[in-house]
């Protein structure tokens, strides 16, 4: 592998990272990326989108359209329904047991504690990912705590 093409994947990595910071769209960081790698290892642009990008990226979505769907109307169902929001209450309850300057700390590992069973009770990281996203809101807001930090305790959780 070239020099110029371990720099390429260095900066598209950091374009990923700053795009993400300021809140962009995931698809607008991920091609940014992708383009500014290519750029760098001097790959054309139209045959790599439409050949190996776009094969495995269709595989991807082939293979994993109904379950996202699936969970995503679970997620869905349980926000509406009002569940997630039972949830994020009993949890807050927990959480506000505790001494004032720890209960912002002890919601989030309670949060990280039901995501990491979740996951090592061997269900899918997709399915917990929609789920938790929907009950991660309601705790948070209900607790009073920055959004930024749901990513935090969902990754440190669910890695393995």
């Amino acid at each position: 592998m070239e020099l110029l093409s371990i720099i390429g994947i260095l900066v598209g990595l950091a374009v990923l990272i700053c795009f993400a910071w300021k809140g962009w769209s995931m698809y607008v960081c991920g091609f940014s990326a992708t383009f500014v790698v290519m750029i760098f290892s001097r790959m054309n642009i139209m045959e790599t989108l439409m050949g190996p990008f776009m094969t495995k990226f269709a595989g991807f979505i082939s293979s994993y359209i109904l379950l996202f769907m699936v969970t995503t109307l679970f997620a869905k169902i349980l926000g509406d329904s009002g569940a997630a929001k039972v949830i994020a209450v009993k949890m807050a309850a927990l959480a506000r047991k505790a001494p004032k300057k720890y209960q912002g700390f002890v919601a989030i590992m309670l949060f990280a504690i039901i995501e990491m069973l979740l996951t090592y009770g061997g269900i899918n990281a997709f399915v917990i990912v929609f789920v938790m996203a929907a009950l991660g809101r309601e705790i948070f807001r209900e607790m009073d705590l920055p959004w930024d930090l749901y990513m935090a305790a969902s990754w440190a959780s669910s890695s393995s």
